[in-house]
């Protein structure tokens, strides 16, 4: 309704100024909280913000014009009251507090009950001043209505902007026009049912849809896979329980991530011929046919080291240095190590090595994070700092060999993969193609070390999966793209990995029996007692994880199932 002339001043002040001068106030402090004091990456809430808080003051200015305007004609006029609040508003944090369920929901099975209780409570202290603290402490110079629903429109937008990153495909700054949209629509709507007689349908619709939002997203933790064999009746244990192994050298096993073989890399531009050849000059057997039966580290890693398609347990217990392999290497007297450039294998799952870099911080943290920049990106918790601290760390390690055998893990961050968000950047093959020359780079670095100092030791360098460089650069299920559109370069994109081993002596060759990359340890334990009957504890060499990749495509001992090149090999090179 249109104010008489004896309120006018009073509607421009209390509805419009007031409320637009508030929320360019929680955009600037949010903004510099995010960037300056926890210097998080630039981000979807922050790019939203920064472009909201300019908005905001430029609606206060025309207010303040207007209400200067008609100020004249409402001289003396005292702003009425907003006495709408009530002791069921509480019901409105439900809204903010929908997403930030929905991410705990998901991530289940690295939170503790300590990390849901803290994100918990943060935000529903954050969300309480917002929505219900500053707007009664203003309430008798602007209108608490206003004041409340935008406060509630502001909270939810930064909590909900990480799903809908990933529903739009966004990375590192959204569109406005969609954010827009969906400020004006839902503060209209709640505006609308809070000024109403009908404002319990307003509460009504907040607690559905946390409700139900809620038990869309539960689901029990993804455990196991196949084997679901009790750990101690795993085949690979019970085949070196007996005996001890004819030799016991050093194992390194030293990964990067999304490094994949030099067929593969042509197809991105890059022609990686000239580091294969470096590595056979220095004694490595290259394995340029293998591929992973997972397309994601955790899933691809753990089931290596567990030798088998069982996570037993928590899906990072191989990797976090809890698995089989480890059980089993442990048992024969070695030490374990595992370097890492952050914690992220060891989030939800203390870690399993003798030796660890980093120390493990909070999951909860980790989270929060994501939250507040808006998008779940892969590197969220990693930083220079720990990165600098791993490269120092692993050559010092390489360069200190203990008198007992050891059992290194390392896993460099580089070359990596696409940003995940389900669209490529217009760089996306510039930026792989760097980042491969930087991993070429470390990889040198890693070997003239490891050459020098421990010369006769196992030495895998291998990658964990691809890059996702092909159709959007991520999954082509949630692309769009159906099974008959999958080629053979988008399942080695995703499902291809880069394997060399530099072997001890030359009686690994009969030993040497590698399809996917679960293979290796079954390898290494049969030439450690040089045994062959251990070569059949490995697994069936078929895709198992994340299919939906590639549109549900798979390959099965070597061979592509579906798509373009149903039928045929994965990789056609020599």
């Amino acid at each position: 309704m249109v104010p008489t002339n004896m309120n006018k001043s009073a509607f421009w002040l209390r509805n419009l100024i007031i409320p637009a001068v508030v929320l360019s106030a929680y955009c600037l402090i949010f903004a510099h909280y995010i960037s300056a004091l926890r210097q998080l990456p630039d981000g979807v809430n922050l790019a939203f913000t920064q472009a909201l808080w300019p908005a905001m003051l430029g609606l206060a200015g025309i207010a303040l014009m207007a209400y200067l305007l008609t100020l004249r004609m409402s001289a003396g006029a005292s702003p009425p009251k907003d006495v709408l609040g009530n002791k069921l508003d509480w019901l409105l944090l439900l809204l903010p507090l929908t997403p930030v369920v929905q991410y705990l929901l998901k991530n289940q099975e690295i939170l503790t009950l300590a990390d849901v209780s803290y994100l918990l409570g943060l935000f529903l202290v954050c969300s309480a001043m917002v929505v219900l603290l500053i707007p009664a402490i203003l309430q008798q110079r602007a209108s608490l209505s206003v004041l409340r629903i935008s406060g509630l429109t502001f909270v939810f937008m930064l909590t909900n902007m990480a799903a809908l990153s990933a529903s739009f495909r966004w990375f590192s700054e959204g569109e406005l026009k969609i954010q827009l949209s969906i400020v004006l629509a839902l503060f209209t709507l709640a505006f609308l049912l809070y000024r109403s007689k009908h404002r319990a349908l307003l509460y009504l619709l907040i607690a559905t849809y946390f409700i139900s939002n809620g038990l869309a997203n539960w689901e029990a933790p993804a455990t196991t896979g196949t084997d679901s064999l009790p750990l101690t009746q795993h085949p690979l244990l019970q085949a070196v329980a007996d005996e001890p192994p004819a030799q016991t050298p050093n194992i390194y096993l030293l990964i990067y991530d999304s490094y994949v073989a030099n067929e593969t890399m042509l197809q991105y531009g890059i022609d990686n011929g000239e580091q294969e050849e470096y590595l056979v000059q220095q004694g490595f057997r290259l394995y340029p046919h293998t591929y992973s039966i997972g397309g994601h580290s955790v899933a691809s890693i753990s089931t290596v080291l567990n030798a088998s398609t069982d996570f037993y347990g928590n899906s990072r217990s191989g990797a976090s240095g809890n698995g089989i392999v480890h059980e089993a290497l442990q048992n024969l007297g070695y030490d374990t190590y595992g370097i890492f450039p952050s914690d992220f294998f060891f989030q939800g799952i203390n870690s399993g090595y003798d030796v660890t870099f980093p120390e493990s911080k909070p999951v909860a943290q980790v989270l929060l994070d994501g939250i507040l920049v808006g998008e779940f990106r892969f590197d969220i918790g990693f930083d220079s700092h720990t990165n600098a601290g791993f490269l120092q760390r692993k050559l010092q390690l390489f360069q200190e060999i203990p008198s007992s055998p050891l059992f290194h893990y390392s896993h460099s961050y580089l070359p990596g993969h696409s940003q995940n968000s389900g669209a490529c950047l217009p760089n996306e093959k510039e930026l792989y193609a760097k980042n491969v020359r930087l991993a070429n780079q470390e990889m040198r670095m890693d070997l003239d070390t490891l050459l020098q100092f421990d010369p006769h030791a196992i030495i895998i360098v291998a990658g964990d999966h691809g890059p996702y460089l092909s159709k959007n650069c991520y999954s082509t299920s949630e692309g769009g793209y159906n099974l008959r559109e999958i080629t053979r370069y988008d399942i080695q994109d995703r499902f291809g990995t880069f394997l060399a081993i530099r072997w001890p002596t030359q009686t690994y060759k009969q030993y040497d029996q590698i399809v996917v990359l679960q293979d290796l340890f079954p390898a290494i334990f049969a030439y450690l007692y040089q045994d062959t009957s251990i070569l059949n504890v490995r697994i069936p060499p078929v895709i198992l994880y994340e299919p939906s990749l590639v549109s549900g495509a798979y390959v099965e001992d070597g061979i592509i199932r579906g798509g373009v090149n149903d039928g045929e090999p994965l990789f056609i090179s020599d």
